[in-house]
C-alpha cells in the first residue's frame, strides 16, 4: 500500500509551524529521531540471529533503513527542527560523520545514558554508579530537550519522536502527525507488533514513559490507557496507518512481500482505522491473541526476492548541480531533500532487504542440502 496515497495530507493554507492568514507564526515542530551508529553486532541483533543473515547483513539493512528514515525527516526542515539522538554508547562525532557522508547535516546528540550528554546533565544522570536509563526515560529526556531547542529561540509546542526501523516511514506521515497536533495533544502511529512507531505530543506526560513494559505487544494499549487517565486529547488511531517495524527475518520478508504486492488485497484506510479503534480504543486486547504470525520459511524468502536478480546492482546517479555527493545520492545540507534522492534511498532500502533475504535463503538451502546429504550417507 502506498501510504502517501492512502493517507493524503490535509489541505491547509500553511504547513505545520507556518503562518496562517497573516497571524504570528506558530512554534516550529521538533522531530526527534532515535538512531544507532551502524556497526555489525551492535544493531538489529534479532535480525542478525536469523539463519543466514548474520551481523553484517543485519547492519546493511539497518543502515539503509536508518538513512531512509533520517532522510525523510530531514526533508521536513522547512517546517520542523530535526534532531538525531544516538545511543550513549556511540561517539557523537562518528554519528555526525556518518550522516554527513550521506548529506544529512543534522544536530546529533547522545541519548540519556550513563555516558552522559546534554540530556543527562540536565537531569543529573550520568554518574558511574547510576543504572542505565530505560527506553522511556531516554525518550522523555530527548523530547523535552528538543522541545526547548528551537533555533528561533521559542519552545516547540509540538514534538514528534520516531525510530529508524520502520521502512515505510515518510515525510508525509510526519507532516500528517504534526497536523493532528493542531487539534489534539497526542497522536500515535500504531505498529503491527502491538507497539508504536511514532509518538507526537504537545504536552509531555511522564506517565506515558515511566515503568512501561517496553518491547511487548501491550505497549500501544498501555500507552493509550495512560493517555486517557492523564486526560490527554488523543487523535483517532485511524489518523496514521499501522506500519511494520523490522526486528526479525520474518518481519523483513513480510515487508518486502508487501512492497511487491503494492497493497493488493489490503484493507482500506477507513477499514484499518476502524479496526484499530475497535481493538485498542476500548478493549485493549492482547495483539498476538488476535493475530497469529506465520513461521518464516525458505519458500517465503525465495518468493520475496525472486525478482531481485533482475534489479541488479543499484546504479550511482550523476550528481545534481550544487548538491552534496553521498554514497546514495545528492542532498543540500541544511535544506529540504530532493525528491529524487528520497526515492533513491527507498529503492536502495528495498534492494538491500532483498539481498539480505536472498543470502538467508541461500544459506537455508545449503543447510538443508547438507542435512539431506548426511542422511543419505548414513543409509
Amino acid at each position: 500500500m502506498d501510504v502517501a496515497q492512502a493517507f493524503p495530507l490535509a489541505q491547509s493554507p500553511a504547513s505545520p509551524g507556518g503562518s496562517l492568514n497573516g497571524h504570528r507564526p506558530a512554534p516550529r515542530v521538533a522531530i526527534v529521531i532515535f538512531a544507532r551508529l551502524p556497526i555489525p553486532g551492535r544493531v538489529k541483533t534479532r535480525l542478525a540471529a536469523g539463519a543466514g543473515v548474520g551481523p553484517v547483513g543485519a547492519c546493511d539493512f539497518y543502515r539503509a533503513c536508518a538513512e531512509h528514515a533520517i532522510g525523510q525527516a530531514a526533508s521536513c526542515a522547512p517546517w520542523a527542527d530535526v534532531f538525531v539522538y544516538h545511543s550513549s554508547a556511540d561517539n557523537t562525532a562518528d554519528v555526525a560523520s556518518w550522516l554527513a557522508g550521506e548529506g544529512l547535516e543534522l544536530p546529533c546528540r547522545p541519548q540519556l545514558g550513563t555516558g552522559g550528554g546534554a540530556a543527562a546533565a540536565a537531569t543529573g544522570a550520568g554518574s558511574a554508579a547510576a543504572p542505565e536509563p530505560d527506553l522511556g526515560a531516554k525518550m522523555l529526556a530527548a523530547m523535552a530537550e528538543a522541545q526547548r531547542s528551537s533555533p528561533g529561540g521559542e519552545p516547540n509546542g509540538k514534538v514528534l519522536i520516531i525510530g529508524t526501523d520502520i521502512p515505510d516511514i515518510t515525510a508525509q506521515l510526519l507532516r500528517r502527525a504534526a497536523e493532528a497536533l493542531d487539534e489534539h495533544e497526542m497522536v500515535i502511529g500504531p505498529s503491527m507488533d502491538g507497539g508504536y512507531y511514532m509518538l507526537g505530543l504537545t504536552r509531555l506526560e511522564p506517565a506515558l514513559f515511566k515503568n512501561m513494559r517496553w518491547s511487548t505487544d501491550s505497549v500501544l494499549s498501555d500507552t493509550l490507557g495512560r493517555a486517557a487517565a492523564a486526560g490527554l486529547q488523543v487523535a483517532p488511531l485511524m489518523w496514521l496507518p499501522r506500519l511494520r517495524d523490522v526486528d526479525t527475518v520474518q518481519d523483513l520478508a513480510e515487508w518486502v512481500a508487501s512492497r511487491k504486492a503494492e497493497g493488493a488485497g489490503s484493507e482500506s484506510a477507513a477499514q484499518a482505522g476502524a479496526q484499530l479503534d475497535a481493538e485498542y480504543g476500548l478493549a485493549g486486547d492482547n495483539y498476538h491473541a488476535r493475530q497469529q504470525l506465520q513461521v518464516f520459511s525458505l519458500e517465503q524468502a525465495e518468493g520475496a526476492v525472486k525478482d531481485s536478480a533482475a534489479d541488479g546492482q543499484e546504479e550511482r546517479r550523476s550528481p545534481l548541480a550544487g548538491g552534496h555527493v553521498g554514497p546514495m545520492g545528492i542532498s543540500v545540507p541544511g535544506g529540504p531533500m530532493e525528491e529524487e534522492v528520497l526515492a533513491r534511498r527507498q529503492r536502495h532500502l528495498l534492494l538491500t532487504s532483498q539481498r539480505v533475504l536472498s543470502k538467508a535463503a541461500a544459506a537455508g538451502a545449503a543447510s538443508c542440502a547438507g542435512v539431506d546429504g548426511e542422511g543419505q550417507a548414513g543409509h
